[in-house]
């Protein structure tokens, strides 16, 4: 005879798994980026998605040269002009697994933010990050554009595309200067 716990179980398991989503609150909470900010840059990120040959599947990893098909990591994304509190996300390797490379579209850098802006910022106050790939070793971190780590990585970085995004503006995105670890950007 079945338990409910063995069905529920079984039920489980034939479900697809999602990636994993990690919240944790920042440094103070009001380090919290601006909300409005941070719907605008999913929306312009889903909206790029939407371009042609902007939504092709790459590998993405640090050591790669950005092409048509490989993209170089770190990557930030952010709108300009919005002010120290706004809101970015930072696409990275998982430092447990330095030399990662997943593949996955811009769409899915736009699915993984919507998730964390929806379950983090609104349902529970937090900021956090969300996997990206089959392997789920690269993630997409919420974050505010003055976060320490974040500006210092920017600093060494090289703005590599934009794009006008109609009703919210620009969106741009950085590729962080060379392969070294970017600080928790929390």
């Amino acid at each position: 005879m079945f338990t409910p716990l063995i069905i529920l179980s079984i039920f489980l398991s034939t479900l697809p798994f999602t990636t994993p989503l990690d919240c944790y609150p920042p440094p103070a909470r009001s380090q919290l980026p601006i909300l409005d900010h941070c719907q605008e840059l999913v929306y312009a990120l889903t909206y790029t998605s939407r371009l042609p040959h902007k939504n092709d599947a790459k590998t993405w990893g640090r050591g790669l040269r950005s092409t048509d098909f490989t993209e170089h990591l770190p990557k930030v994304y952010w709108l300009p002009g919005r002010g120290p509190q706004s809101c970015g996300l930072n696409v990275d390797v998982d430092p447990l697994h330095p030399d990662a490379r997943e593949v996955f579209r811009i769409s899915d850098i736009a699915r993984a933010a919507t998730r964390v802006v929806n379950i983090c910022l609104i349902a529970r106050r937090k900021v956090g990050r969300d996997a990206l790939g089959s392997g789920g070793r690269v993630w997409a971190k919420l974050v505010r554009t003055d976060a320490p780590g974040l500006v210092r990585a920017m600093g060494r970085g090289e703005r590599v595309g934009s794009i006008e995004v109609p009703g919210v503006g620009e969106l741009v995105w950085m590729s962080g200067g060379g392969n070294e670890t970017v600080d928790e950007v929390r």
